[in-house]
């Protein structure tokens, strides 16, 4: 046995040697791993971080939101304060619209009742003035169709028609051609009576006493009345036809008795 070594201790050869240092070497490889291991679990997730290892930017960030969220806010009331004094503007023009509505509405009524009222003095003025026309009337006769000669005697013709009718000393005032001159027409002849009741006797007979002469007598009317004599001309014939002589006098269409006669419709 050689010097030094131990009685009994084997000595390991050089595979063996190598067996044993790589074996050290996997149990110090898997010491590390587990170290590593157990240094990440005790740091904190990152799906929850902690509050007091939070970045400093989140914290301004949060301080910026806050700022605009009270920024809006302080705009939002603004807006609200300005509507809310707009509502009451308008409402005040609204007031003062209304008021200025109905003052015009008096206004308008008052206008209308005074138009009322004119158009009531106009329909009596020309009531009146109509009335007064035909009493300026009252003794004229138009004699249509006598043929017009040179240098005639107007008075003389008429009192010479109004003999045929049957009146032998009837009076005249004047007689004279008068109205529209149409071409290829004689113009009328307008003859104004001293006495009412000759103009009467004359309307009463010309017809009858003329219906075979070239000329014929009418009354002198109003243009109002001429147009509410010609508006029931068609009636009247009707009534003519059927047995019901109407004579239209101081206006209107009568019966014998005087009475204006009404017509239907």
């Amino acid at each position: 046995m050689p010097k030094g070594q131990s009685k009994g201790r084997k000595i390991p050869n050089e595979d063996e040697a190598r067996d044993v240092q790589q074996s050290l070497a996997e149990s110090l490889t898997r010491s590390q791993a587990r170290l590593t291991r157990n240094q990440h679990r005790q740091l904190p997730s990152p799906q929850e971080p902690d509050i007091d290892t939070e970045p400093a930017f989140s914290t301004e960030f949060h301080a910026r939101l806050n700022k605009i969220k009270e920024l809006f806010m302080t705009e939002l009331d603004n807006l609200q304060e300005e509507f809310s004094r707009a509502v009451v503007d308008l409402r005040a023009d609204l007031a003062e619209l209304a008021e200025d509505q109905k003052d015009l509405n008096n206004k308008y009524k008052d206008l209308e009742r005074k138009i009322d009222e004119l158009q009531t003095r106009e329909k009596l003025h020309a009531f009146q003035i109509n009335k007064q026309e035909r009493l300026s009337r009252k003794n004229n006769i138009w004699m249509v169709g006598v043929k017009l000669t040179e240098h005639e005697d107007c008075s003389a013709i008429a009192t010479k028609i109004i003999s045929e009718v049957g009146l032998q000393d009837c009076k005249l005032e004047r007689a004279h051609r008068d109205g529209k001159r149409i071409p290829g027409r004689d113009q009328h002849l307008l003859v104004k009576l001293t006495f009412h009741r000759d103009k009467v006797a004359v309307m009463k007979k010309a017809r009858q006493a003329l219906a075979n002469k070239d000329y014929y007598i009418i009354d002198d009317l109003t243009a109002e009345d001429l147009r509410e004599k010609r508006k029931w001309r068609t009636q009247v014939q009707a009534l003519f036809d059927a047995g019901t002589r109407l004579r239209f006098i101081a206006g209107r269409w009568r019966e014998r008795d005087g009475k204006p006669y009404v017509f239907g419709g």
